[in-house]
């Protein structure tokens, strides 16, 4: 057999196993008793200076492979063979004399490994200690942050919008029915592998938090909004801060991914009217450059809309009219490749790699 557990950036348990070469897709109870036997004896080495730290937390953060060749007996729960489900005795007959006790150490001992487990723990640790952030998974406390803009009736979305412009363009246009809105202050801090002390000294990640009503010492099943809406500019600057608070959630609560609960706004980059209507929108460049090449634009008034504060009310309310709300809402469902793009172009490590991919890149956008 073959065993060995690596660091896993994302907050959910990953494993990948082969019993007598099957690929065995769902895991089942060979991982299940690797996992607790690891867990519980990293627990024991971190339970006197980390009396908070959960078997959960430990065990999301790692990611099992497991190889079993001559495995005896197994048993499957479908035809499909993706479960194992042999008992623990089982498991544990067929590993004989593994040293657990060994494994547990080389992975306490392991940086890479430890300390993504133990720098969460302490910003949650840190967080729980701030009395201004106490009781705030109580929703019906009356919610008191500067420039935040509540619903009127449901709690649908809760609009992050890119400063007060942007806020002040889209209150007019969605309404205040089903929508909150809270005006980010430029860049929001990157926190992928920031220091605690300025993660829980932040204004802004302590009002979001404030304004959802979420506990993110604790895995969030429930929160003041059905959805969280990102609502940025059109340009680099927008998609960079979309990605800063995607990141955000991405580290604190990626159950709220997982379930499709965090969206972001996509306006139209380029509108061509008639008669003062739009008649064609395009949501990039690359939209408006392939439609020019076998259209013409005689007759058409060319409309430029980079920030949501720039459009006109009525503009927006017309496409929004013509082609549905929801076609201008996308929902983040890359949660299992969320990793790739939050640690390769948020994560400082990588900073030599994204220069190599800009390099040689063409940004000429009017290219036809």
């Amino acid at each position: 057999y073959f065993i060995a557990v690596t660091p896993n950036d994302v907050d959910d348990f990953r494993h990948l196993s082969y019993v007598n070469g099957l690929f065995i897709k769902e895991g089942g109870n060979h991982i299940a008793y690797i996992m607790n036997e690891i867990v519980s004896r990293i627990r024991e080495k971190t339970e006197k200076k980390f009396p908070n730290l959960k078997p959960g937390d430990i065990r999301n953060k790692m990611k099992l492979i497991v190889f079993f060749n001559d495995f005896p007996n197994p048993k499957f729960n479908s035809q499909t063979k993706e479960t194992l489900t042999n008992s623990w005795s089982e498991v544990k007959d067929f590993l004989g004399e593994i040293n657990f006790d060994q494994l547990a150490q080389k992975i306490y001992k392991n940086g890479k490994i430890m300390e993504p487990i133990l720098e969460v723990y302490r910003i949650k640790e840190e967080f729980k200690k701030r009395q201004d952030l106490k009781g705030l998974s109580n929703g019906s406390k009356r919610i008191q942050v500067e420039k935040y803009y509540p619903p009127i009736g449901e709690n649908k979305y809760l609009t992050l919008c890119e400063g007060d412009s942007a806020t002040a363009g889209l209150i007019p246009i969605l309404g205040r029915k089903e929508f909150g809105y809270f005006p980010l202050r430029g860049k929001p801090l990157n926190v992928i592998d920031g220091q605690v002390s300025k993660i829980v000294a932040n204004e802004e990640i302590k009002n979001i938090i404030t304004i959802l009503g979420i506990d993110i010492s604790q895995e969030v099943k429930d929160m003041n909004y059905e959805n969280i809406l990102i609502a940025s500019d059109q340009d680099l600057d927008g998609i960079l801060i979309r990605g800063l608070v995607l990141t955000f959630f991405y580290k604190f609560t990626p159950e709220l991914l997982k379930t499709g609960r965090i969206k972001y706004l996509k306006t139209p980059m380029i509108v061509l009217k008639k008669k003062g209507k739009p008649e064609h929108w395009f949501f990039n460049f690359n939209e408006y450059n392939e439609w020019a090449k076998d259209n013409s634009l005689d007759g058409y008034d060319f409309h430029y809309y980079k920030g949501l504060g720039t459009w006109k009310k009525e503009d927006l309310q017309y496409i929004i009219q013509k082609s549905g709300f929801n076609t201008l809402v996308e929902t983040f469902e890359f949660y299992k490749t969320a990793k790739e793009y939050i640690s390769y172009w948020m994560g400082g490590e990588h900073s030599d790699k994204r220069k190599e991919f800009l390099r040689g890149k063409e940004f000429d956008i009017q290219k036809l």
